[in-house]
């Protein structure tokens, strides 16, 4: 069962590869001391203390800490499970090795990753809100922020793993968040607070908004392209890692440059108005409440 997984190159176990044949364990008895004493360290090797526990070994066919290898092990998890359900003998099934802990180490930064996006996108709501004294900004900053961390993500799977058939390691798009958070909260308070500055002169929110990116454009772009050459030289090595790490900050930053900063929240402002300004009711020109009659 365990053997007609795909990725299982060889399976060992007390019978059969790597123990020995079940002919020899029926003709224990009548076998020759020397080799009675071989078959007694086998089971040394593959049961335990306790008789009850028994150990099987797994070898795939690729790199233990493989996608291909973490993916086999699941298909033999399943195995393994289908074939408990009809063996109540079989209480637990363990496993452990390259494959095994890359896959539990995987689970963990996964369910780790999206606690850290929660608590973190609330802190930079609040911090926001108290900077820049709206609550749609904040929104609006963290939203876009998303927006080029998952378009990002998604032209590295399109480009690495559909494209050039690269695996995509598990801690890559945790890396990609929290560089990507930082800088991207780098650029959006550099441009709000521009454009806050720009109310406060007298301008109203489409205004702001132009003068705002008209100053503060140049700056950002320059940065981003500094900052995207560095990665992009990454994804041009051989190591698989640095080049998906490379690669996915490289577009997140220009796409959050050049596409978010310059596009998409500029337009945002201009549609919003003087919405987005105040906690209540709608902003005056200095960025403080006016309360609706």
């Amino acid at each position: 069962r365990v053997g007609g997984v795909a990725g299982v190159a060889r399976v060992q176990s007390l019978v059969g590869p790597g123990g020995a044949p079940l002919s020899d364990w029926l003709e224990f008895a009548r076998l020759p001391p020397a080799v009675q004493l071989d078959l007694h360290e086998l089971v040394t090797t593959y049961v335990g203390l306790d008789g009850r526990t028994a150990l099987i070994g797994i070898q795939t066919n690729v790199s233990g800490l493989s996608v291909t290898a973490i993916q086999a092990i699941d298909s033999v998890a399943a195995s393994v499970h289908a074939y408990a359900q009809g063996h109540p003998g079989l209480e637990r099934a363990a496993y452990a090795g390259g494959a095994p802990a890359t896959r539990d180490l995987a689970q963990q930064t996964s369910q780790a990753t999206v606690r850290l996006i929660v608590a973190v996108s609330i802190g930079l709501f609040v911090v926001l809100a108290l900077v820049l004294r709206s609550w749609i900004l904040p929104l609006m900053a963290v939203g876009t922020i998303g927006l080029s961390i998952l378009w990002s993500w998604a032209l590295t799977d399109l480009t690495l793993q559909q494209g050039l058939g690269l695996p995509l390691f598990f801690f890559v798009p945790t890396v990609l968040f929290i560089l990507i958070l930082g800088l991207g909260i780098d650029y959006n308070i550099f441009l709000l607070t521009r454009v806050r500055e720009e109310r406060m002169r007298g301008h109203d929110s489409s205004d702001a908004a132009v003068n705002a990116v008209g100053r503060t454009g140049g700056i950002i772009t320059a940065a981003a392209i500094i900052l995207a050459s560095a990665f992009a030289i990454l994804s041009v090595g051989n190591f698989t890692i640095l080049r998906a790490i490379g690669f996915s900050v490289a577009v997140a930053v220009m796409l959050d440059a050049m596409v978010v900063r310059t596009y998409l929240v500029p337009a945002a402002l201009q549609l919003l108005g003087d919405r987005v300004w105040g906690f209540f009711g709608r902003g005056t020109k200095d960025g403080t409440r006016q309360s609706r009659p």
